[in-house]
């Protein structure tokens, strides 16, 4: 199965959010790769999303974890 994330590429309601294929790469050293089994979405994810606030990163990926499983090398 592939890595799917939700995605903004500009500002909206939303409606903006784009489910999508990601490509996160090989984890790096001191890092891990997660299976997230569930994610949020919270009030400050929809300040990025609607533009009130300044993204921090462009697509503006969600990120936020629930629960997940560390994968280990």
């Amino acid at each position: 199965m592939a890595d799917m994330g939700v995605v903004v590429r500009v500002a909206g309601g939303p409606d903006a959010m784009e489910w999508t294929e990601l490509d996160p790469g090989a984890p790096g050293p001191g890092e891990a790769r997660i299976v997230q089994h569930a994610v949020d979405v919270n009030l400050l994810d929809t300040y990025f999303r609607s533009g009130l606030y300044p993204w921090p990163s462009t697509p503006l990926i969600h990120r936020r974890t629930i629960g997940a499983t560390v994968l280990l090398p």
